[in-house]
């Protein structure tokens, strides 16, 4: 980890931390375990439990549906506790996030009857779940490069309705 200057979507922001991992989910549970240890102390349990389950699953869908077929593809997190959020930035190099995934409405995602288990969605729940913890979510893909920019307020309220 280290101090590093680094411009996203127009905005200069000095993160404070920068963390390199193998897109394996091993390094995933070591990263998750990591970071959630930066999580500021004026975050109540349950809201470090949302960023924990956010940043989780950030980079487990990085893993498993962007570095399908990659042996040694790479994920570098970047951290940033500000005055009254806290900031990622999470860049890889795996195939990017579907459009028609991008351009859902949050309440899009989890539009389903859950009675009926042979017609559940197969995908985008992740996606949604990240949409629900995140205040911002600005994602963009250029160069074969994936940029996902997050921010959660220090004030979040979190209410995710499965």
């Amino acid at each position: 980890m280290d101090n590093k200057s680094k411009k996203f979507s127009g905005f200069d922001i000095e993160y404070t931390v920068k963390y390199v991992i193998q897109a394996t989910l091993d390094d995933v549970v070591h990263a998750t375990e990591i970071l959630n240890n930066l999580i500021p102390n004026h975050f109540s349990e349950e809201s470090k439990y949302f960023i924990k389950l956010g940043v989780s699953e950030i980079l487990t869908n990085i893993v498993i549906h962007g570095h399908i077929c990659e042996k040694f593809g790479i994920i570098t997190i970047f951290w940033k506790e500000q005055i009254d959020c806290l900031l990622l930035l999470i860049i890889d190099t795996g195939l990017p996030i579907p459009q028609n995934l991008l351009l859902r409405k949050n309440e899009q995602f989890f539009n389903f009857d859950n009675k009926d288990i042979k017609n559940l969605p197969v995908n985008g729940f992740g996606l949604g779940i990240i949409k629900s913890i995140f205040n911002t979510v600005n994602y963009y893909s250029i160069d074969n490069i994936n940029y996902m920019h997050l921010k959660i307020n220090f004030s979040t309220k979190f209410e995710i309705k499965i």
